[in-house]
């Protein structure tokens, strides 16, 4: 049997979208195909082994390929394209979209670093008093701490330090 030209057919068809992939990969495929499939050949069902073989072959070998070149197997398998890798030309063109979510993202992580200099001072005071209540008195008392939180009221203050440590928590 000419296998070798089976799975350069196989490879010519589809194998150059599927990454990694080379003749001697499909040959490999169809001579294992070929040898499963040997043993389950019927002489009942009007043909002959040779056309069976091959055909199942072909086709387990051709199922695999769509596998490694990524093709959706639903419907047509044979015409649905490849979904490759994405290449460096499409990124490119979206670096001014990755740098603006950069520098946005940079703005989100400076301030949550002003915040977490903000909870620093809760997070002492907890360890320092052990009690929540005694910590929202100790901030709630502070002009300075209830202007940076801007707290209206004790049971804010209480609120505040239930959600650092909530934070704390998580």
């Amino acid at each position: 049997m000419r296998w070798w030209a089976l799975s350069a057919t196989l490879y010519r068809k589809w194998g150059k979208d599927a990454s990694g992939v080379d003749v001697a990969d499909l040959y490999q495929e169809l001579t294992l195909a070929a040898w499963t499939f040997v043993s389950q050949w019927d002489a009942t069902r009007g043909t002959t082994l040779e056309q069976f073989v091959v055909y199942n072959a072909m086709d387990k070998a051709k199922k695999w390929l769509h596998v490694q070149r990524a093709a959706k197997r639903s419907g047509n398998a044979d015409g649905n394209p490849s979904r490759r890798e994405v290449c460096s030309d499409s990124i490119k063109r979206n670096v001014g979209v990755i740098e603006s979510e950069l520098t946005r993202f940079d703005g989100y992580r400076e301030a949550m670093s002003k915040a977490d200099e903000k909870f620093g001072c809760i997070i002492h005071s907890l360890a320092r008093t052990n009690s929540v209540t005694m910590t929202a008195r100790e901030i709630y008392k502070s002009k300075e701490r209830r202007r940076e939180y801007h707290l209206c009221s004790l049971e804010h203050a209480h609120r505040v330090v239930r959600s650092v440590l909530k934070r704390l928590a998580s």
